[in-house]
């Protein structure tokens, strides 16, 4: 809005200039002209200025992986000494929370909690380039919509994987995002986004009749699990639940790279019983959320094998 009135009062200032000019004699054409022509070189460099600051804000916001550059070979190696720590998650199990926290003590180098770099949900199929040292990504960095986007390379030699109950997430995060979150984890296995307006109840029946997860949860977590199992593939992989991470704060951050007094703070850490928000459904019986239940069942399993697992003890 600001934009359009700055462009609205240029083009008027334009107007009132070009008609006083039109009534001048020749002679003082030439005085208005040159008016202009520094007018116009002013806004230009205004609005170059604005694009310059702008792009340099994206920058800034990219230092976060200064620690994390890339520095390998061509086919996507890198060396795990300069790389950073990946924290993902399927949504609703107290991710950003953690992160946040990290970042607060300024303990090491993380992906963005707010998921700007798009790397915080994705499945591990997303990652092309990886190796027993690490994984390799692309950060996009916005320089401009007119100049099109930079791109950086990004490494992590370790990710935690924060996993919990598939139906829990898909309420929490439709309660606060609606279908914007689950079509991050539907894009992540392959599939078209829902439409904005798309009800819950939508979601659930479409699950039930085709006896498929259409939401991409299964995939999320199964391709994580299979990763942390090929471990010659990969880099160290580590899955936990909300339970075992909150629970095991100091190990968990010592295992990520937190070292001497920054663990401190991870001592007053702790698991709390979230509260479950109901969510009503209308138009969804008990009869389909059984057939829901069903569908997930697999990885509700590993959840519950993750989450009664001895790793962090």
């Amino acid at each position: 809005m600001a934009k359009q009135r700055a462009n609205n009062g240029l083009g008027g200032l334009l107007g009132v200039i070009y008609r006083c000019a039109t009534q001048f004699p020749k002679r003082r054409r030439l005085m208005v002209e040159l008016i202009v022509g520094a007018y116009l070189l002013i806004a230009g460099c205004f609005y170059v200025g604005l694009w310059l600051g702008r792009y340099a804000e994206s920058l800034s916001s990219a230092k976060v992986y200064h620690r994390s550059a890339f520095s390998g070979g061509d086919d996507g190696s890198a060396l795990a000494s300069h790389c950073g720590v990946l924290v993902t998650s399927q949504g609703g199990v107290g991710s950003s929370a953690f992160m946040r926290f990290i970042e607060s003590i300024d303990a090491l180098t993380l992906n963005f909690p707010n998921d700007s770099d798009k790397f915080k949900h994705k499945p591990a199929t997303y990652w092309k380039h990886h190796d027993a040292a690490a994984l390799v990504g692309t950060l996009e960095i916005n320089g401009s919509g007119r100049m099109g986007y930079r791109s950086a390379k990004v490494c992590f030699k370790k990710v935690l994987v924060i996993v919990g109950d598939p139906i829990h997430t898909i309420e929490s995060t439709y309660r606060r995002f609606k279908t914007k979150h689950l079509n991050k984890l539907r894009a992540g296995s392959g599939r078209k986004k829902y439409a904005k307006a798309t009800k819950l109840a939508v979601i659930y029946n479409d699950i039930a009749t085709s006896g498929k997860d259409e939401v991409g949860i299964s995939h999320y977590i199964s391709s994580w699990r299979d990763a942390q199992n090929d471990r010659g593939h990969w880099p160290e992989v580590r899955l936990v639940t909300s339970k075992t991470l909150y629970n095991n704060a100091v190990d968990v951050a010592r295992w990520i790279g937190v070292a001497g007094d920054e663990l401190k703070p991870f001592e007053s850490l702790s698991y709390q019983e979230s509260k479950h928000h109901e969510v009503s459904v209308e138009g969804v019986d008990d009869e389909t959320m059984k057939k829901v239940g069903k569908v997930y069942q697999g990885v509700r399993d590993i959840v519950e094998a993750v989450d009664n697992g001895r790793e962090w003890r």
